[in-house]
């Protein structure tokens, strides 16, 4: 099973000269692939709004068995009971509710909208088989994930909560 990494963005959090900081649990950092960084820097401070609001992490499956997993091949890869839960659904899809802007909004949620927007664009354009897998149901762990030219599974995870 390929090593899977979590770091949770916590933006200057043990950082030096206001950098976020890349944590791993159990491997070195030279394991992750160049664009987790990126990934990092681009969803730090943001927080995913459901009935709760949950920062993301930068998720590193390595070169995974699969570069475009359906939901049932994640759960094998994460080692989760095959009952779980688990649907696909589109970038854009999922994250219409950031990225939506209107006149009407305050210039701080116009700000938050367009690096919503700029994360997006990010996964779009450096990334392949981009897709986000939903697993279980009212606690619900989100996968944000595509796949690099190096044959990585990369992303960021972040849950919400839907009753």
């Amino acid at each position: 099973m390929p090593a899977l990494f979590f770091s949770a963005l916590r933006p200057n959090a043990g950082s030096r000269r206001g950098k976020p900081m890349i944590s791993q649990y159990t491997k070195p950092y030279i394991l992750m692939d160049p664009i987790l960084p990126e990934l990092q820097a681009a969803a730090a401070g943001l927080l995913f709004r459901s009935e709760s609001d949950y920062p993301f992490e930068t998720v590193d499956l390595g070169r995974a068995k699969y570069l475009e997993p359906t939901p049932a091949q994640l759960l094998e890869m994460l080692d989760l009971p095959v009952g779980t839960p688990a649907r696909t659904v589109d970038l854009a899809y999922f994250l219409r509710n950031m990225t939506r802007t209107s006149p009407e909004q305050s210039p701080a949620m116009q700000e938050e909208a367009a690096r919503f927007q700029a994360l997006e664009r990010l996964f779009v354009e450096r990334l392949a088989h981009v897709q986000v897998i939903r697993l279980g149901e009212v606690q619900v762990e989100a996968f944000l994930l595509g796949s690099t030219p190096t044959g990585r599974l990369v992303g960021l995870k972040t849950r919400l909560v839907e009753t």
